[in-house]
Order: C-alpha cells, then sequence, then structure tokens
C-alpha cells in the first residue's frame, strides 16, 4: 500500500507558523510529522533501480544511493524533504535531480544517523522552510513510539547501507 502525501492539514500549520509563533500549532506539527506524515525524498542512485510488478524498487547489485543536501547560512546541512509535488518543483538543481520517493520519521532518523554531519530535515524549504533538527526527529519518533507503539511503513531504506 502507498503511503499518502495527503499533508494539507501540516501545509496549513505551517503557514501559520510562518506567520507567527504558536505553541499549540507547532505541537500538533509535531505530532502530525511524527505520526502520519509522509514527505517527498529525493534520492540519486548509481544505477537506476528496477520497478516491479507491485510498485516496489529492486536495486541492482553494488547501487550507491546518494541524498541531496541543502545548506543554510550557517553552514548546516540538511535534508530536503516536500509535502507534495508541487513544493518539489520549485527545487531547481539545474541537474537530475534524483528520483523523489515517499519517507517517514523512521526513515530520516535512520538516514540522520548515517551520517553526524548532517543537522536534520527542512520540509518545503523554498516556501515554509520548516526545519526540524536532528534531535527532534529522534524525539518525535521516540515519543511516537511510547504513545503508539507502531512501526510505521518503511521504505525501500531498510537493510540497505547508505553512500554519502
Amino acid at each position: 500500500m502507498e503511503p499518502s502525501l495527503d499533508n494539507r492539514q501540516l501545509c496549513i500549520l505551517l503557514d501559520v507558523l510562518k506567520e507567527r509563533e504558536d505553541s499549540d500549532v507547532l505541537e500538533e506539527t509535531f505530532r502530525l510529522i511524527a505520526e502520519q506524515s509522509y514527505f517527498l525524498g529525493v534520492v540519486n542512485f548509481s544505477k537506476q533501480p528496477i520497478v516491479q510488478k507491485d510498485g516496489s524498487l529492486r536495486l541492482q547489485p553494488m547501487t550507491e544511493i546518494k541524498f541531496p543536501m541543502l545548506v543554510n547560512g550557517d553552514k548546516q546541512t540538511f535534508y530536503p524533504a516536500f509535502t507534495d509535488y508541487m513544493e518539489l518543483k520549485k527545487w531547481d538543481q539545474n541537474s537530475d535531480q534524483g528520483m523523489a520517493l515517499p519517507f517517514c520519521i523512521d526513515d530520516y532518523v535512520e538516514i540522520l544517523e548515517q551520517d553526524p554531519t548532517v543537522s536534520g530535515i527542512v520540509i518545503n524549504a523554498f516556501n515554509q522552510s520548516f526545519i526540524v533538527y536532528k534531535e527532534m526527529l529522534q524525539h518525535l519518533l521516540e515519543v511516537r513510539k511510547q504513545n503508539k507503539p507502531y512501526d510505521k511503513r518503511r521504505t525501500f531504506l531498510q537493510d540497505i547501507a547508505l553512500v554519502k
């Protein structure tokens, strides 16, 4: 089953937070990120993955994967996360962007654990530009597991060694 990219409620909250600080809105935003949201993440493959009949991807042997990053003015690096394809289209790298795939908080935590130099994720970097630092993502995952002890549906990242 394909994860839902219906992030309309999250986008509304991100717009509110862009205009003003509100602790209740911030708390609800983090709850949505932890419990419901899937994002589009960009992945570059050294070899094109093979799409299976069920829509899943099978990586060819010796395939390396890389995740593009964004850098802020303080030289901190972040993985971009997009709430929908319209937000993804705002990212013009003047080169092959790679493949857009769905990610959840579990996936981002796992990716961030592989590279200590990356500070976190930035949601809709070219609109709301909502930064979630690595420590907060890990905290959100822990809180979700305490409140709702289930594993979110994971993407293909499970069991794959990541290449920097």
